[in-house]
């Protein structure tokens, strides 16, 4: 009767060794992402945006028109809510979450040509986007790749359509609250 808590025992400590396998593994995916994200060069944006919206059309089926802001931040959009899929469409062998990359630029790209967001690597290596105000002050920064990794690891479906939209309306917010 004693080798039924022995076998009891062993599956729970196995239960638990897979557990905290299984979070050592997505936090050496989120440090990597975070650290391929810093070495990405302003001239790899337009190469990753289109790689973005290649990858969403063959193998997530969404057309992403950057051109509509509406549509493109609803389609961007759609892409994190399947995220299992989306996480697999980019996905190559040493680098499970490389996702993060053509989303960040997908992001980036829609802030620059949507919110007049100008690109910025910050001193450690992260990118932002700068979004100015009309009457000149200094605006709101957002950061692309963050972004990604956020809605990956916290987000809700529909939280990149409404962090999207609403951040272009941020200014018009802030001046009806008197800001």
């Amino acid at each position: 009767m004693h080798w039924i808590w022995w076998v009891v025992g062993a599956v729970v400590l196995l239960g638990v060794a897979a557990f905290a396998y299984g979070i050592y593994l997505v936090r050496r995916s989120l440090q990597q992402a975070v650290h391929e994200s810093h070495k990405v060069t302003r001239d790899q944006f337009p190469e990753l945006v289109n790689e973005g919206i290649l990858v969403y059309r063959d193998k997530l089926n969404i057309d992403i028109d950057l051109d509509d802001p509406e549509a493109s931040a609803k389609a961007i959009s759609d892409g994190f809510d399947r995220f299992d899929e989306l996480k697999a469409a980019f996905a190559t062998e040493d680098f499970w979450w490389r996702f993060v990359l053509p989303t960040g630029a997908l992001i980036a790209e829609f802030f620059c040509l949507h919110g007049n967001g100008e690109l910025e690597q910050e001193e450690d290596g992260e990118w932002a986007i700068k979004i100015p105000f009309a009457d000149g002050e200094d605006g709101a920064t957002t950061f692309p790749f963050a972004k990604s990794i956020k809605q990956a690891t916290e987000g809700d479906p529909g939280d990149v359509y409404a962090y999207l939209i609403c951040s272009l309306k941020l200014e018009e917010t802030l001046k009806a609250a008197g800001h």
